[in-house]
């Protein structure tokens, strides 16, 4: 019994597919017809047709499973329809005497046929028709000769019922599979771009998982620029350009996506190279008015196997992308230092786990008289020990959604420090300090921030006075006033509220005087230009703080110049490498007594006992790789 394969699978499994459809018929076949003719036919008849029906069946499964063709096919319906028309024929050479011999016959004929029937969606219609045909001829003729010639009125029309209607199954059902596939088609492709879709990018990642493949993101850079200002229609337009542009430029092993939004999405077998060209900028025409469109992309790329449908390799690749805008360059690899990043970003599910990678340290806040502070800084600790900086893992946090996360680990470390701070071995030498934590004005958006800091300053028991929280001026607060409510909270409770890196970002001498603030901290930047012009500013600055009864801190003091310029400009409080770089909690705490004592000697005294003591309470972090005052 005839049936085909499935092309597009390899060999074996196309000869093992064949065996499972008609392998049972072939072997029932061989055991019953010849035990059920050799009763009016020679003993030769059986053997002889089982050989061959075995032989043929044998070379055609082969032939299928590594050459196939229609003509395969053909041959195969022809030699099994003739070794089934010979039963017929031996009924009226041998087995015309033979009561039994004619419908025996005729139901081996029908089975035949009936078994055709059943597997007529494997077929092709001209294929198929070849075989019931033949067969269909041979029982027509037997049954007129042998049994009785009106026994044709009977037989030729539900033959030819069977292989009529079963025909029409077939049209049916082959239309139905266009169509299935055609939908299928369709629910994997977008049909904007004509490029895969999310759905079509799934499939097309499973088929290769466990291959060594690259996976490249592209991102159409200020998409929504343009379709805010020139509108969605255009947007679209982009869209189809940059299709085509991927299209165009990538080579042909390359399958290509529309991951949603402007997102695009390209993967190719083993470590293929990308050209800069499938990032150079575009230039589309408006198609209904003057003027063109310029489009940029930024493309990110990761290489390595595929497992789990892609995700780690997509995630890599979206690593790479917002680096590469994030830098201004057209075109990043995750490699290297890139990639030790994502490591470190994968393994990060929680700040506040006992195994944390969060390693708090301090940094010392002085005046003319002393040690009156700290403030809280947050290291990250890889494998190897070293301690990185807030610049090496602020991204990372960022994008993880764990910055919040962070402000509250630090903001409790604090508070803890400043309970130590409270214990009578500090108290009754009159040690009285502040500890600062910062909090990234992101973060102030969240209504809560208020009510948690009031429950951890009862907790430990710590006066609302000797905290400190440094809102991130770096970062832009926007028009909304929820952190507004969340400033004013906070500075209801008691603790001291302070500006940090002033004069690095978005703030002004008018949120100065709307801000509920206690202190304000000058950025690095504004100490070190502060013996050119910005001394102007920055003298205007301390005068209008002052005025407010507002204190300043100047933050990244390194040398003994900026620690007098600052004083020569009005700042009385002191924070930087020159009194102390930072330093583990338990230093600090040992050191502190000492500084302390020696707030009573004269200003350059003091500088001069401090920095005597750095290097000794830098020891712990010697292995700090860029040191910054966030």
């Amino acid at each position: 019994m005839a049936t085909s394969a499935d092309l597009s699978k390899p060999p074996l499994v196309r000869l093992v597919d064949q065996i499972k459809v008609s392998g049972g018929g072939v072997v029932a076949s061989m055991v019953v017809i010849p035990f059920v003719v050799k009763s009016w036919t020679p003993a030769w008849f059986p053997i002889t047709w089982s050989g061959l029906y075995f032989a043929q069946s044998v070379l055609f499964l082969l032939v299928i499973a590594f050459r196939p063709s229609p003509r395969a096919w053909q041959a195969w319906a022809i030699s099994t329809a003739t070794l089934f028309a010979s039963i017929c024929g031996a009924v009226m050479v041998w087995g015309a005497d033979h009561p039994s011999a004619p419908w025996i016959a005729s139901m081996i004929a029908i089975a035949y046929i009936s078994f055709e029937v059943a597997v007529l969606p494997y077929l092709e219609i001209p294929t198929w028709w070849l075989g019931t045909t033949t067969v269909g001829v041979a029982l027509t003729v037997m049954a007129a000769t042998v049994i009785n010639p009106f026994l044709v009125i009977g037989v030729i029309p539900l033959l030819v019922s069977m292989t009529l209607t079963a025909g029409r199954n077939k049209q049916m059902s082959d239309t139905l599979d266009e169509r299935l596939t055609h939908a299928e088609r369709m629910v994997g492709t977008d049909p904007l771009t004509g490029l895969l879709n999310r759905r079509g990018l799934e499939a097309e990642l499973a088929s290769l998982d466990g291959a060594d493949v690259t996976l490249a993101i592209f991102d159409a850079d200020r998409f929504k620029q343009i379709n805010d200002t020139q509108g969605h229609g255009v947007g679209d337009q982009v869209l189809v350009t940059i299709a085509r542009h991927l299209r165009t430029t990538l080579s042909p092993e390359w399958r290509i996506a529309r991951h949603g939004g402007d997102e695009f999405v390209a993967v190719a077998h083993s470590d293929t190279l990308l050209d800069l060209e499938v990032v150079a900028p575009l230039q589309m025409p408006l198609a209904d008015r003057q003027g063109q469109v310029n489009v940029t992309l930024s493309a990110g790329v990761a290489t390595g196997r595929l497992t789990d449908t892609g995700d780690r390799l997509l995630s890599e690749a979206g690593h790479a992308l917002r680096h590469a805008k994030r830098e201004g360059q057209p075109l990043v690899k995750s490699e290297g230092v890139l990639q030790e990043r994502f490591d470190r970003s994968v393994a990060l599910t929680s700040l506040d786990q006992a195994d944390s990678p969060i390693v708090p340290v301090t940094q010392v806040i002085v005046n003319d008289h002393g040690v009156v502070g700290c403030e809280m800084l947050a290291r990250w600790r890889i494998p190897d020990g070293t301690l990185l900086s807030p610049a090496q893992f602020m991204d990372m946090l960022t994008e993880n959604g764990l910055l919040g996360q962070l402000d509250d680990v630090m903001l409790e470390h604090a508070v803890k420090l400043a309970a130590r701070l409270q214990q009578p071995e500090f108290r009754d030498q009159g040690i009285d300090l502040f500890v600062s934590a910062n909090v990234a004005a992101s973060h102030l958006l969240d209504v809560e921030l208020p009510g948690r800091v009031s429950r951890l300053l009862a907790e430990h028991g710590v006066s609302p006075e000797r905290l400190m929280i440094e809102i991130t001026e770096s970062e832009r607060l926007g028009k909304d006033r929820v952190w507004e409510g969340a400033v004013q909270g906070l500075r209801d409770l008691g603790v001291m509220l302070a500006i940090d890196d002033f004069g690095a970002g978005y703030s002004s001498v008018a949120r100065l005087r709307h801000l509920p603030i206690t202190h304000l901290k000058l950025d690095m930047s504004m100490v070190q230009g502060a013996s050119g012009p910005l001394g102007a500013i920055v003298r205007g600055v301390t005068q209008f703080c002052l005025d407010s009864d507002i204190g300043v801190i100047a933050e990244g003091i390194e040398s003994d110049a900026d620690h007098q310029t600052m004083r020569t400009l009005g700042v009385d409080a002191f924070q930087g490498y020159l009194f102390g770089r930072p330093m583990r909690i338990d230093d600090f705490l040992r050191d502190v007594v000492e500084r302390n004592a020696a707030a009573s000697r004269p200003a350059d005294a003091l500088v001069d006992s401090l920095g005597d003591e750095v290097s000794v309470s830098d020891v712990e972090v010697a292995h700090v790789a860029v040191e910054s005052q966030q």
